[in-house]
């Protein structure tokens, strides 16, 4: 606390720079109302299809930073963060193949969570869902294109939500 400079000689509190070490902004940040004072409750990374591992992990672990920040008032109050991302895979002509590959991004996840020490101060809930499973939506559709697709191809699109909160 510092002196303020007014009339009241109300105190008042210098906001400092809270950065995490990598740089850029958080996709998504959700604030709540606390008395007039907006406060974090989540920070949200999204990436696209099949994200490298290096972007996955700086991306949890920029999210697993926003937990150790410290505010001059108080101490972190941010309640969890979330990491989104997409996988695709061709050629799923079986439930039995579905299965496998959705096994298979939680256990890439899993270790890519445990093989990290700036994560492992936090619980990790990993949820991998299919989103869609059969031929693409459209031939000309640009997402189609860009993963060189011919649109007869039996496709898996896989969505994995990453929420990570304090143990």
């Amino acid at each position: 606390m510092k002196p303020a400079d007014n009339l009241r000689s109300y105190t008042g509190v210098v906001r400092t720079k809270n950065d995490v070490d990598r740089s850029g902004k958080i996709d998504l940040a959700v604030y709540e109302d606390a008395n007039g004072i907006e406060v974090s409750v989540c920070a949200i990374e999204f990436k696209g299809f099949d994200p490298a591992k290096d972007k996955i992990v700086d991306d949890l672990l920029r999210n697993a930073e926003y937990f150790l920040v410290t505010p001059p008032t108080d101490s972190s109050v941010i309640q969890f963060t979330v990491f989104a991302a997409f996988h695709q895979y061709r050629g799923v002509w079986g439930q039995e193949k579905e299965c496998k590959n959705i096994e298979k991004v939680r256990k890439r996840y899993e270790k890519y969570i445990k093989e990290n020490s700036g994560l492992n101060h936090l619980s990790h809930e990993i949820e991998v869902f299919t989103l869609r499973r059969g031929t693409a939506p459209s031939v000309d559709e640009p997402s189609v294109l860009k993963l060189g697709l011919h649109g007869d191809e039996d496709c898996h699109y896989i969505g994995v939500v990453v929420v990570a909160s304090k143990i």
